[in-house]
């Protein structure tokens, strides 16, 4: 049984450790979703408003990594 309840509360931790963050400065009233263009479509507001890319390409962001995207003129990121 203790071994049960610490699996729990360990998938539970490592859940909401891994379940992205609004930064602080986004206001979360009336909020429809937050699109942080770190390498998905997905809203990471909880509100489940992902997207799908369609064309746009993974580009690196001015610190080197993939986190932005590259849109061509055709390419866009349809919500869901």
């Amino acid at each position: 049984m203790k071994k049960t309840i610490y699996t729990l509360f360990a998938m539970l931790g490592f859940a909401n450790f891994t379940m992205a963050q609004l930064p602080s400065y986004v206001p979360t009233d009336s909020l429809k979703g937050w699109w942080g263009f770190n390498g998905n479509a997905n809203d990471a507001s909880g509100n489940g408003n992902h997207g799908t890319v369609y064309s746009a390409a993974l580009s690196a962001d001015r610190f080197g990594l993939n986190n932005s995207y590259y849109f061509n003129g055709s390419s866009k990121i349809v919500v869901n």
